[in-house]
């Protein structure tokens, strides 16, 4: 069943299924806002649900866009980023919708801009650079490849949900391919505090709902010792860590 993960590669190590969404109340200082809940536990051995594919089928390739001069995306029932179209879950289907350019934490776009969105584009290169996820912010040419749409707010894609940074279509028992994420970073803006913070949050956001493309859970805690998960990007528990970059365990 494919669900909603509110709001990060690829290798058969880490965990399959991610979050259902279903909006509970924001957490204190935790950048993504929202809490969503869990798919429940998949068997790698169940049959792939229809449309599914495999991690080793999945596109190695994501694609973070900031959308100079907005992003045109149309909301459908079948997924394609590299038509601009998007079947998250919630999104009314049959409309246009543009998402706006992104904007530093100043509210700048264009090249006044520049120098944040290359900092957040090298944290998530550098997050996903253990599982050979090739990070760009130029989109591909061919083939298909994950889309990571930076920008605007939830009302920019036709949604009201309390407290919602990002959002993203997931598989509970598997990988998609060719899909688009949401990481709403005007609504980022007013809760980051600083231009650092702005970055590492939507650094974060952004790995994080491209996770649920690649399969990957919500993490709460570590099972060896029962302690705190918040170093994790697919992390909502903070715990008493607020780390300056996430990483995968």
């Amino acid at each position: 069943m494919r669900l909603v993960a509110y709001v990060a590669a690829v290798t058969s190590v880490l965990s399959i299924s991610a979050g259902v969404g279903m909006a509970e109340p924001t957490r204190v200082g935790h950048p993504m806002g929202v809490r969503g809940g869990t798919c429940g536990t998949e068997a790698v051995s169940s049959p792939l649900p229809s449309g599914s594919i495999a991690h080793h089928a999945v596109s190695k390739f994501l694609y973070v866009n900031r959308c100079s001069g907005g992003c045109q995306i149309t909301a459908a029932d079948q997924q394609n980023a590299a038509m601009n179209i998007t079947a998250v879950q919630g999104i009314p289907r049959g409309q246009n919708y543009t998402v706006p350019e992104f904007k530093n934490f100043a509210g700048q776009t264009g090249a006044a801009a520049d120098a944040e969105w290359a900092q957040i584009v090298a944290c998530v290169a550098e997050t996903y650079s253990y599982f050979d996820v090739q990070v760009t912010d130029q989109r591909p040419s061919s083939g298909t490849y994950h889309m990571a749409v930076v920008g605007g707010t939830q009302a920019a894609i036709g949604l009201q949900i309390d407290g919602l940074l990002g959002i993203s279509q997931l598989d509970c028992a598997s990988a998609l391919d060719n899909v688009i994420s949401f990481t709403l970073a005007d609504a980022h803006r007013p809760l980051a505090g600083s231009s650092q913070n702005y970055v590492r949050d939507l650094c974060t956001t952004i790995t994080h709902e491209v996770g649920h493309a690649f399969g990957l859970q919500h993490e709460f805690r570590f099972i060896s010792d029962n302690s705190s998960a918040c170093s994790d990007p697919m992390s909502y528990d903070t715990g008493t860590c607020n780390p300056d970059q996430r990483y995968f365990r």
